[in-house]
């Protein structure tokens, strides 16, 4: 919903390099968001989804914008995920809770 909002408002956009692992107890995303400064970063986080809009400027002009959405498993604990944003790269935690049956 966000990306057709975001083709018609600002014209197209690209899908960021990204890396997704996971393990029993974490799922670890990596982002690289090759001259976007810190300011021009969006990460949003609502129910199983996370969505990063970057946009890369320089002297003050658009140059380009990054769009990535990615879901996760129902097993995301999203209310504990954490993130940080380092250099050119974001990184995004997110921990795991799983139920025995």
């Amino acid at each position: 919903m966000l990306a057709r909002f975001l083709k018609k408002a600002m014209g197209q956009f690209e899908e960021p390099y990204s890396e997704m692992s996971q393990n029993f107890k974490e799922i670890l995303i990596k982002v690289t968001l090759p001259d976007v400064e810190r300011r021009y970063l969006t990460l949003k986080m609502a129910g199983r989804t996370v969505e990063i809009l970057a946009e890369h400027k320089a002297s003050g002009k658009h140059v380009k914008t990054y769009y990535r959405s990615i879901d996760l498993p129902s097993t995301a604990d999203m209310m504990k995920a954490s993130a940080k944003y380092v250099g050119e790269t974001l990184y995004i935690k997110v921990p795991q809770f799983f139920t025995r049956e």
